[in-house]
């Protein structure tokens, strides 16, 4: 019995230590492939999920038909993706992680995309101490939680 618990638990942990890296792979190819444009939509659209939380909604509200394009644009997107340039890979995904690997993927994708804004752009805006790296890793972190519930769906 005690063989068999110690044998479960190894193929639990060596199981844990692949999680995600299919939902990693396929995040770095949609990265890798998205134009300009790709980004604009996937911008877009962690915008107008954030936007659905109440603590948007006490500073702005988006009309319900913008959410709705923008959902309809960034699945299009997605879908461009998982059959056309990262095709293995979102194959992969949905074979080894079919419950989380996509939420994880474009939630990696969104973080990724979210640190090049604020290294680019807000780091001019704020003193260097207020947003060391430590506190924008907590901080998209958290932003990658929030996205992640929105992505259960």
């Amino acid at each position: 019995m005690k063989k068999m618990v110690i044998a479960t638990m190894a193929a639990v942990l060596a199981q844990a230590s692949f999680a995600g890296q299919y939902a990693t792979a396929f995040g770095e190819c949609l990265y890798k492939n998205m134009s300009d444009a790709d980004k604009d939509t996937l911008t877009q659209w962690v915008f107008v999920t954030v936007g659905r939380t109440s603590a948007a909604q006490q500073i702005a509200t988006i009309p319900s038909a913008k959410t709705s394009a923008t959902d309809a644009k960034m699945r299009s997107l997605i879908q461009e993706k998982t059959t056309g340039a990262c095709r293995n890979e979102a194959l992969k995904l949905l074979t080894n992680e079919p419950r989380t690997g996509l939420r994880d993927a474009v939630t990696a994708v969104a973080i990724k995309m979210a640190e090049e804004k604020i290294s680019a752009t807000a780091l001019g805006s704020f003193p260097t101490s207020m947003l060391g790296s430590e506190t924008t890793s907590k901080a998209l972190k958290k932003a990658g939680d929030v996205l992640s519930g929105f992505l259960k769906k």
